[in-house]
Parts: C-alpha cells; structure tokens; sequence
C-alpha cells in the first residue's frame, strides 16, 4: 500500500517530535511505565489485554518515529540508576 500525503506527513511528525530532547523523554517515560514489564497477567485476560495494548502504543510510536528503542530503554535504566544514587548520596 502507497504511503499518501497525509501518512507521511503524519509520519514525518512522529519522527521530529519523538527524536527531539522531549519526546526522547516521554518514549522513555513510557518504556518505564509500560514497555519494560511483563504483559500477561495469570488468570487475567483483560487484564493482560490492556497491559498488551499500552505496550503496544508504545512500541507504535517507536516505530513511526523510527527511533531505536533499545537505545533509549538503556537510557531509561541509566538514568534511574543515577536518580536512585542521588537519593542515595
């Protein structure tokens, strides 16, 4: 299927909004929040269904803004690693 004005456009907007300084912090806000637990929950299936959808809508916006998620998952645990020392020191 043939991407159309509007898709790209769309597109392009992902990808300048999410490889800015901003968005790199909300993909990493939600790589913390939904991208880095598991999904299924035991005996749940709505509960797994929803968990599976917001891990989903992650995994979405990095894809249409193309942006390498194992990058910034790391980034994600660094700077957890560095808040938690900060509490720490």
């Amino acid at each position: 299927m043939a991407a159309t004005k509007e898709s790209l456009k769309r597109y392009s907007a992902y990808k300048t909004f999410f490889q800015s300084p901003q968005g790199r912090e909300i993909i990493k806000d939600m790589y913390r929040s939904f991208g880095r637990r598991q999904s299924y929950v035991p005996d749940s299936f709505d509960k797994t269904a929803f968990n599976e959808g917001q891990r989903n809508v992650y995994l979405r916006i990095g894809r249409l803004a193309k942006v390498d998620l194992s990058v910034l998952e790391h980034e994600a645990e660094d700077d957890e690693k560095k808040e938690i020392n900060d509490v720490i020191e």
